[in-house]
């Protein structure tokens, strides 16, 4: 074989090993690129399955905040609390037959709802209603007993034993209103209770429709 035959076949064999080793590389480039592509990958599904769960739980507490307050976001706030100003000890505060009882000193009475004038409480939001009644009768006045009216259906009765020196009647119910409904405490035994702190009625709000 001549020189010149075996210079091309060299130069030949080169061309080829030069050729395969840039095929080797390039698929080696590839096949890191892939894989970087994947770990990619892999971390944005990551972010957004983390970005729906906070989404979720965003959704879940917002849920949850306007079901506290009522479907609305905020929670309408009543309350109140109110007894006699006056007392006297011998003979207490006088009481009608079937009258309402109207407790003129106001301690309380967020949401304007309670009226000192009349002794009545109008709901000025529907919701459910916790309503607590507590009284002494006047020691040998009678007996009492004392009525927690909604619209003239009886809610509740508390007792006290007037033969009982300082004897204390008390009772806490829950009702739904609707807006307006009435709601007062009446007479329904007995011709007086002691006034000041020893006789009180209290009502609030614990759950807006």
């Amino acid at each position: 074989m001549s020189r010149l035959a075996l210079l091309a076949l060299s130069l030949l064999m080169v061309s080829m090993e030069s050729a395969w080793s840039h095929e080797a590389l390039s698929m080696e480039q590839l096949t890191e690129e892939l894989q970087q592509l994947n770990s990619k990958v892999a971390t944005l599904e990551k972010r957004t399955t983390l970005s729906d769960e906070i989404k979720n739980l965003g959704d879940k507490l917002t849920a949850s905040i306007e079901k506290l307050g009522g479907g609305g976001g905020q929670s309408s706030a009543v309350a109140f609390s109110a007894r006699f100003a006056g007392d006297n000890h011998d003979n207490g505060i006088a009481l009608g037959h079937q009258s309402v009882l109207r407790f003129d000193h106001v301690i309380t009475n967020i949401g304007s709802g309670y009226n000192p004038r009349t002794g009545i409480f109008t709901a000025p939001v529907a919701g459910v209603y916790v309503f607590f009644l507590s009284f002494m009768s006047v020691y040998n006045q009678g007996d009492v007993m004392l009525v927690i009216d909604k619209h003239g259906e009886e809610l509740d009765t508390a007792f006290a034993n007037a033969k009982t020196k300082y004897d204390q009647g008390s009772t806490e119910v829950t009702t739904h209103l609707t807006v307006g409904e009435k709601l007062w405490v009446r007479q329904q035994l007995g011709t007086a209770v002691r006034g000041g702190t020893w006789t009180i009625f209290t009502g609030y709000l614990i759950h807006e429709d």
